[in-house]
């Protein structure tokens, strides 16, 4: 067993602690060098706030708290004198505003917040280039006009903010372009320096260890977004692997050959392995839309109400969900396939009728967050390919009928891995490297992903879902395309 040196001395049989900071929940688990999980804590924090329409804010002291909560759990059920490295995940791009003090100054502006609108505009023609509503720059540079705050130092994502609160390090470990800061107007010294993935930080000061109940002096180490984590905790380290995601988002992710007309992040982003690249896409919502269907029903034992989905055939007797609850972004990534980016898409539940029941919703639900995947599947993975497994992770593994949904839609051997929460594992990996357990980052992976399970597809199951997929989930978006804008409201016209 290697040894891994600490400000404290030389630690043996290291423990690493990844930090996951989820759109709905913040969840932390510690970790040995074999990946095997010593302790696990998952706690909601506030949910979105959605003041006025397009806006989906979080607070960013409640993540704090919520981290600082979660790692005193973890701590009690470890010797913390074992804790050599911790490491930061999280949702993005999610724009975190604070003054020199690493305090925030307002709401955090959460992924699915779309008003920077006029400013993605102004980018875009400054720049020659499409930028997003939702893209961090654009973000900033809404907050900066619509609150000038004069206390305000540094624009941060969300796992960097974390991860800076934990050693007092401002930073990001997603390289921001040096052109858009240039033509945002905005001053460049409020973008903190590029420290990346993996790589120390610093140490974890008295002030958060007393917070968070582990010992002063812990290295800090540079995290990433908490999809890109979960593909690191779920062990795509070679090419021809893939992931589902199964967090708040969700979505399909493959190692593969760079390709020239695959989308993919610009280098800097996101670590990925020497000469490969991550194709694939979150999906808007997939996890999200189970939880919006919890709260309609008053649901919070997940367990027992997917049980009575059990019940249901496969197919939901004829119920079928587009699960576009925050809009709909389906990439093209390999090949020259075109890619479907509508924020004004929204959800829909076709073909309901008396005979349906609560149960047969919540079964449409988990098909039609099945039915997504495999549309982001088919358009990321290159003509003529097919893959005969891919590995599940992230808090959908957590249900054995999700995952043999989602075999048999995909028609695809699907794998379960030792640790489901593969975002913290992902973490924890970062943390290992960035304190000198492993050599890299994919050797760690290699060392700490481990499979526990499989699935196979239900042959008779993926001929029907094949045939509710091809023709009526797949033709309803195109058909309803052109509606979804009339359900948005107009602005308010102000009285005279």
């Amino acid at each position: 067993m290697a040894c891994v040196a600490s400000s404290a001395g030389v630690v043996a049989n290291p423990l690493f602690v990844g930090i996951d900071v989820g759109t709905t929940r913040v969840k932390v688990g510690i970790f040995d060098r074999s990946g095997r999980q010593h302790a696990l804590r998952i706690i909601p924090h506030d949910g979105l706030l959605t003041p006025q329409w397009g806006s989906v804010t979080q607070d960013a002291g409640h993540w704090w708290r919520t981290v600082c909560r979660a790692v005193r759990a973890t701590a009690a059920d470890v010797d913390t004198a074992h804790v050599s490295a911790i490491a930061v995940c999280g949702q993005g791009p999610t724009l975190v505003t604070t003054d020199a003090r690493l305090r925030p100054c307002g709401p955090a502006l959460t992924w699915m917040d779309k008003r920077a609108t006029a400013e993605a505009s102004l980018l875009s023609a400054r720049l020659g280039r499409s930028i997003d509503a939702g893209h961090l720059v654009a973000k900033a540079m809404r907050v900066s006009h619509e609150d000038p705050n004069a206390t305000r130092r540094w624009y941060l994502q969300a796992w960097d903010y974390v991860a800076a609160r934990l050693c007092g390090t401002p930073h990001t470990s997603a390289a921001w372009l040096e052109d858009e800061i240039g033509a945002s107007g905005l001053p460049q010294d409020h973008f903190p320096p590029y420290i990346p993935p993996g790589t120390p930080l610093g140490r974890l000061t008295k002030a958060s260890a007393r917070a968070a109940g582990l010992p002063a002096g812990i290295q800090i180490v540079a995290g990433t977004n908490d999809g890109v984590a979960a593909c690191i905790g779920g062990g795509l380290t070679r090419k021809g692997r893939s992931v589902l995601l199964g967090g708040a988002s969700g979505g399909f992710v493959l190692c593969w050959d760079p390709a020239p007309s695959a989308w993919a992040p610009p280098p800097d982003t996101y670590p990925e392995p020497p000469d490969l690249r991550y194709l694939g896409a979150t999906i808007a919502s997939s996890g999200m839309a189970l939880d919006w269907l919890a709260s309609l029903f008053g649901v919070h034992d997940y367990d027992r109400w997917l049980s009575h989905a059990a019940t249901i055939p496969p197919g939901a007797d004829g119920l079928v969900l587009l699960p576009y609850i925050a809009g709909v972004f389906l990439p093209y990534t390999a090949d020259e396939r075109t890619s479907v980016a509508d924020p004004a898409a929204r959800g829909v539940l076709f073909g309901i009728g008396a005979r349906h029941t609560s149960a047969h919703m919540l079964r449409a639900t988990l098909e039609g967050v099945a039915y997504v995947i495999r549309q982001v599947y088919e358009l990321t993975v290159p003509s003529g390919v097919r893959l005969a497994t891919t590995l599940t992770v992230g808090g959908q593994a957590h249900s054995g009928l999700w995952n043999q949904i989602k075999a048999d839609v995909l028609g695809m051997t699907v794998l379960t891995p030792a640790v489901i929460e593969a975002g913290a594992l992902g973490a924890a990996c970062l943390a290992a490297t960035g304190c000198g357990a492993f050599g890299d980052l994919w050797e760690a992976a290699e060392a700490m992903v481990k499979i526990a399970g499989r699935l196979e597809p239900n042959a008779a199951a993926h001929f029907h879902y094949s045939r509710l997929y091809t023709d009526v989930y797949k033709p309803l978006y195109p058909q309803l395309k052109g509606l979804f804008p009339y359900l948005h409201p107009a602005p308010l016209q102000r009285s005279r």
